[in-house]
Parts: structure tokens; C-alpha cells; sequence
């Protein structure tokens, strides 16, 4: 079944692709993007490939631990976590407050379409301003809210699933804390470093 549902989305997404990906020679263009385009693309994309070579020595692991962009980095991430963490226990929640096994396991799903909302306005705040940190800023102001809610145990049942669907703005956190730190840097080095400090907080 499995397999089934997995082309089911793949198909049309490949098909899809074949329409709307530029063709890789460049040489003419799309419905949606003209040949001048599509040279302007490839040329970034050759930018973008070009990486910087580094020593992976004591120096090197110094510069990232004592750099402050890392442990924000953590503090931040850290604080994501705990909001993910609080609100996992929704279904226990729910159960303990007399719901039945299907609204346990249907109810907090409005959490997936919270995220979903919350990253594609994240990503139109993030083009609209030029700026990432801000939108994260924001972002954590949402959860510190909705995690306040859930804490606040006695509140109204609407307040509290309005507490649970604030907590799951944190999913553009990947998209905008991430390239936040990659482009501060601008080396691919310690991008990499740097993507083992989830696994470690």
C-alpha cells in the first residue's frame, strides 16, 4: 500500500517536472521562463557550486565552537524542540479528557496544516523583507505563546487547541534558521559542521 500512495504523489510531481524543470542545454525556454532566464540561473547555479576548501584541524573545530552564531544556533533550536516535545503529548491529552480514539487520533492533525501555513508565510515574509532572523524572531514569539497556552493547563478547550495549533509554527525553522547561518558564513566547511549541532543539542 505503501508503494501505492508513494506513486501516487511521485508520478505527477516527475511528470510535472519534465514541464516545468528548464531543459539543461539552455538554449530556449519554457512556458514561464525565456532563454535570457534560464542563462541567468545556470550562471548562479555556478557560482553557488564553487566551494571553499578547508583544513579540517583543531583550528578550524575552534572557529565554529567559539563562534556566537553556534550557540544561538543551539539556544534556539533547543527552544524549538521543547515546543515540539510539549505538544506530542496532545493525543494523551485529548484521551485523558474523555475524546474518543478517533478524534485522539484526527484532532491534532491540525498541527500539519498549521506548519504548512506557517512556512509558506514565512517564506513570503522572508522574500517580501530580505531578512531571515526577524521572521525566526516572530516565529518564536508565536511558540512562546502557544506553549504558554498548554502550560496554562485550565484554560478553555478552544484555547487550548488554539495553544496546540500556535506550537506547530516551528516547521520553517529548517528553512530559515538554516540558510540564515549558511549565507552569515558563506563557507561550506563549517555549513557542514554545523549540521551536526541538531544531532548534539
Amino acid at each position: 500500500m505503501a508503494q501505492v500512495v508513494d506513486g501516487l504523489i511521485g508520478l505527477p510531481v516527475a511528470i510535472s517536472g519534465f514541464f516545468v524543470i528548464p531543459p539543461v542545454t539552455g538554449d530556449k525556454g519554457n512556458f514561464y521562463l525565456s532563454r535570457e532566464d534560464i542563462q541567468h540561473l545556470f550562471k548562479r547555479t555556478e557560482q553557488s557550486s564553487e566551494q571553499t576548501h578547508n583544513k579540517f584541524n583543531l583550528k578550524f573545530i575552534w572557529s565554529v565552537l567559539t563562534s556566537w552564531q553556534l550557540w544561538l544556533f543551539c539556544l534556539l533550536f533547543s527552544a524549538e524542540q521543547i515546543a515540539e516535545y510539549a505538544a506530542s503529548f496532545q493525543s494523551i491529552v485529548l484521551q485523558s479528557q474523555g475524546y474518543s480514539v478517533y478524534q485522539c487520533n484526527n484532532l491534532p492533525t491540525i498541527q500539519s496544516g498549521v506548519k504548512a501555513v506557517a512556512t509558506l508565510a514565512a517564506g513570503v515574509l522572508i522574500e517580501l523583507k530580505g531578512k531571515r532572523f526577524e521572521v525566526y524572531l516572530l516565529i518564536c514569539a508565536i511558540w512562546i505563546t502557544g506553549l504558554a497556552i498548554l502550560v496554562k493547563y485550565d484554560v478553555a478547550r478552544i484555547a487550548q487547541f488554539i495553544g496546540y495549533a500556535l506550537t506547530g509554527v516551528c516547521s520553517p525553522f529548517g528553512s530559515s534558521f538554516h540558510y540564515w547561518y549558511e549565507t552569515w558564513f558563506g563557507n561550506g566547511g563549517i555549513t557542514s559542521l554545523w549540521g551536526l549541532c541538531p544531532s548534539l543539542v
